[in-house]
């Protein structure tokens, strides 16, 4: 039996920088954390997040990538070659096609970093995406799980679904 694998998005590790999560959210990454190191649960992120934080302004950014070089012990998921935006910009190289999965996400989700995340989740074979991003993200979690079976959760949610029924045996 595969073990659950979550994807953490970039408003994670900015919200842990800017000590800006809900008290729950921020508290239920321990026990995330935990269970990945007891080998129960994989997580992984991937080299967009690390794009999106090297765009954060430079009096900030600091502490960004402090907060990303806590979670290096997540691993990166394997950049998954589909998209316009990660390959540098609105046109692909000659005889490269967009990946269908990505153009579907695009076109459904206002913020393209947003669509972008839900497909390298998607092609690392992540079970849930665990975000806040609850203005441009969350709302469309029914709709990302019929494209992909991607579910988009909080920390909190992820705990509850996913990391408690681990420890319980459910």
């Amino acid at each position: 039996m595969a073990i659950p694998k979550g994807y953490l998005d970039t408003c994670i590790v900015s919200g842990l920088a800017k000590n800006d999560l809900k008290p729950e959210e921020g508290s239920a990454l321990l026990p995330i954390l935990e269970a990945r190191e007891l080998g129960v649960l994989e997580i992984v992120t991937s080299a967009v997040t690390k794009t999106e934080i090297d765009r954060v302004p430079l009096q900030h950014r600091a502490r960004h990538t402090r907060e990303f070089e806590l979670l290096a012990r997540v691993p990166n998921a394997p950049i998954h070659i589909g998209s316009t935006r990660f390959l540098g910009g609105p046109v692909l190289a000659a005889g490269w096609r967009e990946d269908p999965l990505f153009g579907q996400l695009r076109n459904l989700l206002p913020d393209a970093e947003d669509a972008e995340h839900a497909f390298q989740a998607s092609r690392s074979g992540a079970d849930h995406l665990i975000t806040v991003d609850r203005k441009t993200f969350l709302r469309y979690s029914a709709e990302v799980v019929k494209l992909c079976g991607v579910k988009l959760v909080t920390p909190v949610e992820f705990v509850e679904t996913v990391v408690k029924p681990l420890s319980t045996g459910e």
